[in-house]
């Protein structure tokens, strides 16, 4: 009689699959925390990659000490609010903390790609034996090659997923934009922070030293 035993191999290949990516909109958050200074209020949100379901990156985000922040610019002025390239002070405890670009971030705040590569080594696997007409063992050792595939399609999803999070960081940034009186922009910002503290904002005039 012929037997076949899979290992248990499946089971670790499975469990530790790349995760598909879920998209941040700032539009679609609540806001619980706000600043207001020269009649435009700013809200803001932490966790918004855990929000969504996002969890892998928000774990590295701990990790590497940034942090993607929602942020709801409403300008109550009566003049346009115009946001260049760098004059949005964000601060924590009245110290400036510099905003880290979406690219600098996807560097750190990402699925690992290559490791999945390593499910090739893995099965499943299979023994299999019979006895002969002579009453002896015959044994053979079989190598099915799911884990490969499993790998393949694993880094393919951590890679598309990284990709993702990357373009929708960029296509969120709130850097060169202009805020119409009685307008809102919804955006988000990158800092290095580990904590929840509370910030304060700041539209610099760019001839200001």
């Amino acid at each position: 009689m012929r037997t076949m035993f899979l290992w248990i191999s499946l089971v670790f290949m499975l469990a530790s699959c790349a995760s598909s990516y879920k998209p941040l909109d700032p539009q679609n958050f609540s806001y619980d925390r706000s600043f207001v200074r020269d009649s435009v209020v700013f809200s803001y949100r932490y966790h918004i990659q855990g929000a969504v379901r996002n969890t892998r990156y928000e774990k590295r985000e701990l990790k590497y000490g940034m942090k993607a922040v929602a942020l709801k610019i409403e300008n109550l002025s009566s003049k346009p609010v115009v946001l260049s390239e760098n004059n949005l002070d964000v601060m924590i405890n009245d110290q400036v903390k510099p905003l880290l670009s979406p690219s600098d971030y996807a560097k750190e705040v990402k699925q690992r790609v290559g490791i999945h590569l390593l499910h090739a080594l893995w099965g499943p696997w299979a023994i299999s034996w019979q006895e002969d007409a002579n009453g002896e063992t015959d044994v053979d050792f079989i190598y099915i090659p799911v884990g490969a595939i499993v790998g393949i399609a694993n880094a393919g999803t951590a890679a598309k997923a990284n990709k993702n999070n990357l373009a929708n960081l960029e296509n969120f940034s709130v850097q060169n934009h202009f805020v119409r009186s009685g307008g809102t922009l919804y955006g988000i910002i990158i800092i290095p922070t580990v904590s929840d503290e509370s910030l304060t904002f700041r539209i610099r005039d760019e001839t200001e030293k």
